[in-house]
């Protein structure tokens, strides 16, 4: 596992770092900018801490992958429902918090090894779906049988473990399958 850091405060970084690899033997990279964190082939790190101002510049980025984005702030948000690790804490309280976020990521990580990739049916069947046509709609748009239209969206939640189509339709928008509306 490997941390990226992104924050502009350098005694936050450092410190930061310094406790991911003390307790937790977690190596970690800092990056001062979001434009030097972009540059320098984020995917290869397997979760992201950074402030609400890099969180907004690399949003388009961050967003999807938010499940492995943790929020380095003072204030609380109760309107984010990702992971939040306050440093205006206890150094105890503050590891106590990377813990659990530490976990949090681990089993973000692991779940999204385990989905299977969608075949490009089933892309243009949640495509469908998430655009609010129903099953015959479907059929008749993919030239498809309405009972194959039902084994694609059966294949789909068992690959995603996404159950409703609202929860689809997110997926859809957040993985860049369709536009919000």
């Amino acid at each position: 596992m490997t941390i990226a850091i992104v924050l502009p405060d350098t005694l936050a970084s450092v410190g930061l770092q310094h406790l991911l690899q003390t307790y937790f033997d977690i190596p970690s990279q800092c990056f001062a900018s979001c434009e030097s964190f972009l540059a320098s082939q984020p995917e290869q790190y397997d979760g992201y801490f950074v402030n609400t101002d890099a969180f907004v510049a690399a949003m388009e980025w961050l967003l999807p992958r938010r499940q492995r984005v943790v929020l380095v702030t003072n204030h609380s948000f109760k309107q984010w429902s990702g992971m939040v690790l306050g440093i205006s804490q206890s150094v105890e309280d503050v590891v106590e918090q990377l813990s659990e976020c530490i976990r949090t990521i681990k089993r973000n990580n692991n779940m999204s090894e385990m989905q299977e990739e969608l075949s490009l049916r089933e892309v243009e069947v949640l495509r469908c779906v998430a655009n609010g046509m129903i099953n015959k709609e479907i059929a008749d748009c993919l030239h498809i049988s309405v009972n194959t239209v039902l084994s694609h969206r059966k294949n789909i939640v068992a690959k995603l473990g996404i159950k409703t189509v609202s929860g689809l339709s997110l997926y859809a928008v957040m993985n860049g399958l369709i536009e919000a509306k």
